[in-house]
């Protein structure tokens, strides 16, 4: 089994939100769906990039990658933070 796409669902997963964080800066309070909607992205994208035969091997690995671009986030904003 190969997993190439973990690094592209990983990336597209933090644009989309840091993208949904621009569209809703006004109202912080939507920032606590942030991890859901990654996580459905990156399922939605494991379906298409990760090359395995079992479907929800697929999803379930492409939902870690989308969750990881939170992780990915908070270490970006904390190395910011000693600046």
């Amino acid at each position: 089994m190969e997993y190439k796409g973990i690094e592209i669902i990983l990336v597209v997963s933090y644009m989309v939100g840091e993208l949904y964080k621009r569209v809703f800066k006004e109202k912080p309070n939507f920032y606590k769906y942030i991890p859901i909607i990654v996580m459905i992205i990156g399922g939605l994208l494991g379906i298409y990039l990760i090359e395995t035969d079992n479907l929800l091997e697929k999803i379930i690995i492409g939902m870690i990658s989308g969750l990881s671009s939170t992780g990915t986030n908070q270490i970006i904003k904390q190395i910011k933070k000693g600046e």
